[in-house]
């Protein structure tokens, strides 16, 4: 079984087990290129309240449970 060495990152001496999916590489697969127009639209946290409240949705008669 791999084991992970906290002195690489926390400086520590300690070793533990890997779980399943830190064992297998990652791979970042990009589909396509694209950029944004900043003419159109804003970032959200760039948003007014009155923005914010008017483009806003609340769930006021939701069923119980979780969400």
């Amino acid at each position: 079984m791999e084991k992970f060495k906290m002195n690489k990152i926390f400086g520590g001496n300690m070793t533990y087990d890997l779980l399943p999916f830190e064992r297998t590489k990652k791979e970042i697969l990009v589909k396509r290129q694209a950029e944004t127009n900043p003419d159109f639209g804003c970032k959200p946290e760039d948003r007014s309240v009155e923005q914010l409240i008017q483009y806003g949705i609340i769930n006021l008669n939701k069923p119980s449970g979780p969400t």
